[in-house]
C-alpha cells in the first residue's frame, strides 16, 4: 500500500525563507495567505504575522546595504536574525543572534552589502523615528 502525498505546499514569496524551522515557515506562509508584504521604505519590506495579544510580531526584510531609519522604541523590542547579516550601530547579527532593546537605545539596523537580511521582530509598542520621519510621526500623532 503506497502513501498518498498531501497537497503541494505553496512556495514562499521569498525563497531565502524556505529553510527556516517549520513553525516559523508555516507562520510566514499563513501570514502571506492573509496579506502581502508591505513597503516600509526603499529596500525595506515587512510582513505582519498577525499574532493575537498586545505584541506585534513581524518579519522585516532588508535588501543588501539598506537600513531602517534611526529610531528608539516606545516599549520593548526583541529581534532575532533569521537570515543574512545586519548591524545596528552596536553589534553585528547573523542567523540565531538576537537583541533586546527598550526606549533608551538608539539604533539603525542595516543589512550588510553582500546580501539580503531578514529578522523576526516582536514589539509591544511602536517605534520613535528621528529627523523628518520623526517630525511627520509627531505631526500625525503616531
Amino acid at each position: 500500500r503506497g502513501q498518498t502525498e498531501g497537497p503541494a505546499r505553496r512556495p514562499m514569496v521569498y525563497a531565502e525563507l524556505e529553510n527556516l524551522p517549520a513553525v516559523l515557515r508555516d507562520a510566514i506562509l499563513a501570514a502571506e495567505t492573509r496579506r502581502s508584504w508591505s513597503f516600509s521604505g526603499p529596500g525595506i519590506k515587512r510582513l505582519d504575522l498577525g499574532v493575537p495579544g498586545g505584541a506585534k510580531a513581524e518579519i522585516i526584510r532588508l535588501e543588501a546595504g539598506r537600513s531602517v531609519p534611526w529610531h528608539t522604541h516606545k516599549g520593548q523590542e526583541l529581534t532575532l536574525c533569521i537570515h543574512g547579516e545586519f548591524s545596528d550601530g552596536h553589534t553585528t547579527y547573523g542567523p540565531g543572534d538576537f537583541s533586546a532593546f527598550d526606549g533608551t537605545v538608539r539604533h539603525q539596523p542595516r543589512a550588510h552589502d553582500d546580501g539580503v537580511a531578514y529578522a523576526l521582530a516582536v514589539t509591544d509598542a511602536g517605534l520613535r523615528f528621528e529627523g523628518l520621519l520623526g517630525a511627520l510621526q509627531r505631526l500625525f500623532g503616531q
